[in-house]
């Protein structure tokens, strides 16, 4: 590795901030960084205010500590670990900060553009820096979130053995955030801080929690592809904040159990979207730490909504059995499930055919949506609770089951819920269903019902007699209350005849 010759008298980095060619000698002072222009055009150089680099000394010393910023491979390309991040991190101990109270000040982001600027070429190409994927040269306007993860924030996390905000810190009491940053991977890294420096001040405790600054290496490697609010890049008020949507990606089970020490503050609302996990077997990890929610009063414990959808492109989920009973520690009043196109054989249930179900007891639950459609290996469902009585609002979208032969373990405790007002049931395209339970006389008993949605178009296995029983019971709903929203749709061939349900 070369060395780097010590001159500090006559050879050093001095750094400006040029402001349309006007200087007011601030250090490294930033005022505002140009928008991203999401079509690719460039940006207009009249509306640049940013942070230029001036070698000032002898000629020479200067381009020899330029060239030895970092030790260059012999393709002319570094790796992280050969990155130095001594400018950045402070002198000593690191300190130990509360996950809640690593927030990230504007100082700290300013220095950040100075690293990454100072190893810029005249066309802005970052030396030796490039993305880990396309093997492509990253460039200083268009770096992102991502690349910024990979060249500097998780290597540096990983060195120090703690998070970024925790390895550059001086004082505590200087990065307690007020503001919640929301990330996503694809922004770049100059539009990131722009954004940022549109709120606050630059006073003691007016930082900005983002996760990828505030939180540790994760010893899984699993990836938090976005943390946001209401599926929004934003800048909101932290002490305040409820409401969180999450994306996650190359997810195990044990990675599952890390989710509450990535949150910064107690939830009354999370979103929650697993991606690109093929070892993600079984969802009984995703809220084990939640058992002891109330004992221990972890981030978890106060969540009311949660909203957990698995994407099945590269993820073979195989069973959920220990899911429910993580949830049962929970206070969920709304919790909408969506496993759409899983390698899922049952949902509920056991293998032995005991009466647990996945989802029960859940005594405070109101709302309940459940997707499984295009689970074609799903042959049972097991989901209701005679104990969830507060049990509201039940949305089951089954279609495309083509293994699903019976709906009978599913809607059997219809019969002993009395406050369910609004019914959806769709199992359109389940060619194998042969059975409805006993749907007819839970629509007649449920005085209550206000909304039915019932789609069973192309379960061409369904008994005539079946479609006719749920014809009369249809209508005799529509003579005691024709002021019901009901909506029915489902026609198919009986051999020689036409089976039509009616549409009230």
């Amino acid at each position: 590795m070369a060395t780097e010759e010590s001159n500090d008298h006559d050879d050093f980095f001095f750094l400006e901030c040029c402001t349309r060619g006007r200087c007011d000698e601030t250090g490294t002072a930033v005022a505002k960084l140009p928008e991203w222009n999401r079509n690719g055009l460039e940006v207009d150089e009249d509306d640049e205010e940013e942070i230029a680099i001036t070698l000032r000394g002898k000629r020479n010393h200067a381009e020899t500590r330029m060239a030895s910023v970092e030790s260059w491979s012999s393709m002319g390309r570094l790796r992280p670990k050969d990155l130095d991040f001594s400018e950045l991190t402070r002198e000593g101990q690191h300190l130990r900060i509360k996950r809640e109270n690593r927030g990230i000040n504007f100082e700290q982001l300013k220095k950040i553009l100075v690293f990454v600027k100072k190893r810029c070429d005249k066309e802005e190409a970052i030396r030796g820096w490039y993305d880990h994927l396309t093997g492509e040269q990253l460039f200083y306007r268009s770096m992102t979130l991502a690349q910024l993860q990979y060249w500097l924030i998780h290597p540096l996390s990983l060195r120090y053995q703690c998070s970024y905000v925790e390895a550059i810190a001086k004082k505590d009491y200087a990065q307690l955030p007020a503001w919640f940053v929301g990330h996503s991977w694809d922004e770049p890294v100059v539009d990131f801080v722009r954004r940022v420096m549109k709120n606050g001040t630059l006073g003691a405790g007016d930082a900005f929690w983002c996760l990828p600054f505030a939180t540790r290496a994760s010893p899984s490697g699993w990836q938090c592809q976005e943390m946001l609010v209401s599926g929004e890049l934003s800048v909101e008020p932290f002490r305040t904040l409820q409401h969180l949507k999450i994306q996650v990606r190359h997810c195990s089970r044990n990675s599952l159990e890390e989710l509450q020490h990535f949150l910064p503050v107690e939830l009354d609302s999370l979103e929650l979207v697993i991606s690109d996990s093929p070892k993600l077997l079984d969802l009984g990890a995703l809220l084990h730490s939640a058992a002891a929610a109330h004992t221990q009063r972890t981030v978890l414990a106060p969540l009311r909504h949660l909203h957990l959808r698995v994407e099945h492109s590269t993820t073979q989920l195989a069973s959920v059995e220990l899911f429910g009973r993580s949830l049962r520690a929970m206070q969920l009043q709304v919790l909408e499930l969506s496993l759409s196109g899983c390698d899922l054989s049952r949902l509920g249930g056991t293998a032995g055919g005991a009466t647990d179900t996945a989802l029960l007891p859940l005594p405070q639950l109101e709302e309940l949506t459940v997707d499984v459609s295009g689970c074609r290996k799903l042959e049972a469902l097991e989901i209701l609770s005679g104990e969830s009585q507060a049990l509201r609002k039940i949305h089951l979208r089954l279609a495309d089951c083509l293994m699903l032969t019976t709906l009978e373990d599913l809607l059997r405790p219809l019969g002993s819920l009395k406050a369910w007002t609004d019914l959806e049931l769709n199992v359109a395209g389940c060619e194998c269903l042969r059975s409805l339970g006993e749907l007819s006389q839970h629509l007649r008993a449920q005085e209550a019902l206000e909304r039915l949605r019932l789609n069973l178009s192309g379960c061409i296995s369904l008994p005539e007699q079946i479609f006719q029983d749920l014809d009369a019971t249809l209508r005799d709903l529509e003579e005691l209350d024709g002021t019901r929203d009901v909506l029915v749709v489902g026609s198919l061939t009986f051999g020689q005849g036409q089976g039509t349900l009616v549409t009230l």
